[in-house]
């Protein structure tokens, strides 16, 4: 994606790489695969907060308009932080949808999760605190209005608390784009999964509660500017099923989704064009409209 972008769009680019993946590795963990559902959760975190870092770097500098863009995880993980982000922030989120529960445990890679040890983990909670945190959070999930193509009640950006913030970034103003994370598919998932029993029901609606509890986009923020997002899917994307979960236009309202034919490891490798120009489409109308 970088080298295109800069020879054909004029567009830099500062690629953030994932905790846990390449030089950020943990010495015990076997190429990408995590070794715990937390450091999913850890690894969301760190790339929001360094994404902000690194925005605040870019507008020292001179630099923008900066957008966000990311492939899979990444894009999901560049979504959550242009919600986080308190101004405007041009956002292509690529082949990623509004929640990451849908992956682990409806889509392809649900077959790759242990969750035997997930369930010895639940079954092994003696003193009950893991049950009851967890119980916890499936309350706090499932007390909610469950979101519908049609209707959702996300918190407003108008309210957002600025002083929660701190100093938080705010968007540059020249010709450069962020890139949250590359994409999200491990080698070793390309390849056959190891073959795992089906997991009981109470892990599989914790597993949902608490993905969807930290990775929901209706849990978050509506960005500042939800017009400069956009979205691209795939038709055929067995990696992240959309049938069940809530569409993006009912909680950024706003924002686009262009679809795209294919699959979700096709498109990775063959659709990366319509990412270029969607992004160079947001970052254009972030210029026009959003920079004095």
């Amino acid at each position: 994606m970088a080298l295109p972008l800069l020879k054909e769009g004029g567009v830099g680019s500062l690629l953030l790489e994932n905790p846990f993946y390449g030089s950020r590795k943990p010495k015990a963990q076997v190429r990408s695969q995590l070794q715990h559902v937390s450091d999913l959760l850890v690894m969301g975190l760190a790339l929001i907060l360094e994404c902000h870092l690194l925005l605040l770097w870019l507008e020292g500098d001179g630099l923008g308009p900066v957008g966000l863009t990311g492939i899979s995880m990444g894009g999901h993980n560049a979504s959550l932080a242009a919600a986080l982000h308190p101004k405007p922030l041009p956002v292509v989120p690529c082949l990623s949808w509004t929640t990451a529960s849908c992956v682990f445990t409806k889509g392809v890679l649900s077959s790759a999760v242990c969750w035997e040890a997930l369930e010895r983990q639940l079954a092994s909670d003696d003193d009950g605190a893991l049950g009851r945190l967890f119980r916890g959070v499936v309350c706090e999930v499932a007390g909610r209005e469950k979101p519908s193509a049609s209707t959702a009640t996300p918190p407003s950006a108008a309210t957002r608390d600025p002083v929660s913030w701190g100093n938080v970034p705010t968007a540059a103003i020249d010709c450069s784009v962020v890139v949250a994370g590359q994409t999200g598919l491990p080698r070793t998932l390309l390849a056959p999964a190891t073959r795992q029993l089906a997991p009981t029901a109470d892990t599989l609606l914790t597993m949902e509660a608490v993905l969807d509890y930290s990775t929901h986009l209706r849990y978050f923020p509506i960005p500042m500017a939800p017009n400069l997002a956009t979205f691209l899917v795939a038709k055929d994307d067995l990696y992240i099923p959309r049938d069940s979960v809530a569409d993006v236009r009912a909680l950024w309202p706003g924002c686009s989704v262009q679809y795209i034919e294919g699959g979700h490891v096709i498109s990775c490798i063959a659709k990366q064009p319509h990412f270029r120009n969607a992004l160079y489409n947001v970052l254009e109308k972030m210029a026009i409209n959003h920079v004095a």
